[in-house]
């Protein structure tokens, strides 16, 4: 293995886990996708009725709270957290460097923000609260929650951005082995490209092939444990046997 140079993360505040309450509510659009119910608790997925969108909060991998992502459940518009820091409005529009709060008519040049995406790793914190060793990597949150419903721990990028600081995230984790799963695009075979270079250096890196028919794992829900059992080793192209499905690690 290489000795590991890692970076510095940068000294951020994390939210106050109280902007969640509002969103204490379910709305059946991740449930119409697979997700349980219970993989939705655990995630602590809600839902905003004022933007009809169903809120993913981002959490670091000390459990604080990071970001919260919105995402309608109408179309597939998405944005992360912005919101006025006097009233807490989410009607804030930017002019030039400012943003103008429709709610309450503040003007301010630091809107409250989460902590940018390119610095976290969706449900890494899950990883830490229940030391797993053995997990798989995607691109898209709602991947993620598709495999644990299934069983199998997972964690997201958040996109097909794979940074500095998401690798060293995740060499710092307990993960020891670590199951790569893309989109069967163009951008997710060069996420994969980059994922693999970056990790396999630091632990043990292995290679799931979603069906070509389906565009990601959510789509081809019905044979992710298929996917995972005949995952092969990217160094010596071998399988490693059979999942246990509901196991958190091996």
């Amino acid at each position: 293995m290489r000795p590991m140079r890692l970076t510095v993360p940068a000294r951020y505040k994390p939210l106050d886990t109280t902007l969640l309450d509002a969103y204490k509510r379910r709305h059946p659009y991740l449930g119409e996708r697979g997700i349980s119910e219970e993989v939705q608790r655990l995630c602590q997925i809600g839902y905003d009725q004022r933007s009809n969108t169903v809120t993913i909060p981002w959490f670091n991998a000390d459990g604080s709270l990071g970001n919260i992502k919105y995402r309608r459940v109408n179309e597939k518009t998405f944005w992360y957290l912005t919101k006025c820091p006097a009233c807490l409005g989410d009607k804030i529009i930017r002019k030039g460097r400012v943003y103008n709060c429709a709610s309450c008519g503040i003007i301010t040049e630091n809107p409250l923000r989460g902590r940018p995406i390119r610095e976290m790793v969706y449900a890494l914190n899950l990883v830490y609260e229940r030391k797993i060793k053995r997990a798989a990597i995607v691109e898209a949150e709602i991947d993620a929650m598709t495999l644990w419903t299934a069983g199998m721990p997972a964690i997201a990028t958040g996109g097909t951005a794979f940074t500095a600081t998401k690798r060293d995230l995740i060499i710092r984790s307990p993960i020891e082995e670590i199951i790569v799963i893309r989109d069967n695009d163009r951008a997710g075979r060069d996420w994969q490209r980059r994922v693999l270079a970056e990790l396999s250096p630091y632990m043990s890196v292995r290679i799931a092939a979603v069906p070509g028919r389906y565009k990601d794992v959510n789509e081809g829900r019905e044979k992710v444990a298929g996917m995972v059992k005949i995952a092969r080793s990217y160094r010596k192209n071998i399988f490693w046997g059979k999942y246990r499905q509901g196991s958190n690690a091996r």
